[in-house]
């Protein structure tokens, strides 16, 4: 059984948030310095607000809109409660619908997630050793496959969404997602490489982990080796396979249905990836020194709480209940 970290369902979510993400991490910071330098050189400012900026306020109030709607909701009398439903499903719709229908907001989630998948494939590229050209159409295609992503994500922050459009969307993924496999069996023209791909994509949670270990050892005196890190990826997969996980997010990673991330199943998940990871912990001591070791562990907690984190996030977004 492949056992893989809940990887399309962080991306789903990811991709539901992008432009939000987009604007808090890339936007703000520089608008801010760009007004504040404005301000220093005591530019004349015009009474029509930049759009970019207008954007980024926009975005910000729905954001404090949505959480003064669940802040009131520890108080809200059941009779209300059907009403607080509404005004939150209408400040997920105004979002969505401001990512998917403003041109600029639609360009800035495609550069980000082109540049998501630049970072993420990185390593595999360079291993295929591509020519230029045949390195962009890779990540055209992966691209492709992830704008289908992208594209359900923000269908599944729409309250007025019904059973057969929410169907009809998950197969359109899916046929994007086959397509592109198609495609990129032919691009490579080897099985050797498809396997490589396959085992890439199997092991990708695990990369993002041991990328962030490898910054947090890069000024310590004491970096990851190319040789250690796939070492590491090795064994962290076989010894993950190998635990009996329960957690639906584990067992059945590539089920896109948002609804089923809900409190008890992000417990036990939190609860069998920490009992995993302990043994990861134990199986790469002998890769590691141990001050490395050290920094591995804090690292594991660090990814695990983050992954938790987009986990509730996705929980109040799309308002699973179940067990």
């Amino acid at each position: 059984m492949r056992r893989q970290t809940p990887l399309l369902l962080l991306t789903l979510l990811s991709a539901a948030l992008a432009g939000l993400a987009l604007f808090q991490h890339r936007q703000i910071d520089r608008l801010h310095a760009q007004l504040a330098e404005a301000l220093a050189q005591s530019t004349a400012i015009t009474t029509q607000e930049p759009a970019e900026l207008a954007m980024v306020r926009e975005v910000e109030r729905l954001k404090a809109e949505l959480e003064d709607v669940r802040t009131q909701a520890v108080a809200t009398p059941p009779a209300a409660a059907s009403t607080r439903q509404r005004q939150e499903s209408t400040l997920m719709d105004e979002m969505a619908n401001m990512i998917e229908n403003n041109p600029a907001m639609s360009e800035m989630v495609t550069a980000q997630q082109r540049s998501t998948m630049e970072v993420l494939y990185r390593r595999l590229a360079e291993q295929y050793d591509f020519a230029p050209e045949e390195r962009e159409y890779f990540y055209d295609l992966l691209l492709a496959r992830q704008m289908g992503r992208v594209n359900f994500g923000l269908l599944g922050m729409r309250s007025s969404v019904t059973d057969e459009e929410r169907a009809a969307a998950l197969q359109q993924m899916q046929e994007t997602e086959a397509q592109m496999r198609e495609d990129l069996r032919t691009f490579l023209n080897s099985e050797e490489d498809m396997a490589a791909f396959n085992y890439f994509e199997d092991t990708l949670g695990i990369r993002m982990e041991l990328d962030g270990l490898a910054g947090n050892l890069r000024n310590t005196g004491e970096p990851l080796g190319a040789d250690t890190y796939n070492q590491l990826v090795d064994v962290i997969h076989e010894t993950r396979r190998q635990y009996p996980f329960t957690s639906t997010f584990v067992t059945d990673p590539n089920n896109s249905d948002l609804t089923r991330i809900n409190e008890a199943n992000i417990d036990t998940y939190a609860t069998e990836m920490r009992q995993a990871n302990e043994l990861v912990a134990q199986a790469v001591v002998p890769y590691l020194t141990p001050a490395q070791l050290e920094v591995f562990r804090r690292n594991q907690e660090q990814q695990l709480v983050l992954q938790i984190g987009q986990f509730r996030m996705a929980a109040q977004m799309f308002g699973g209940q179940g067990e």
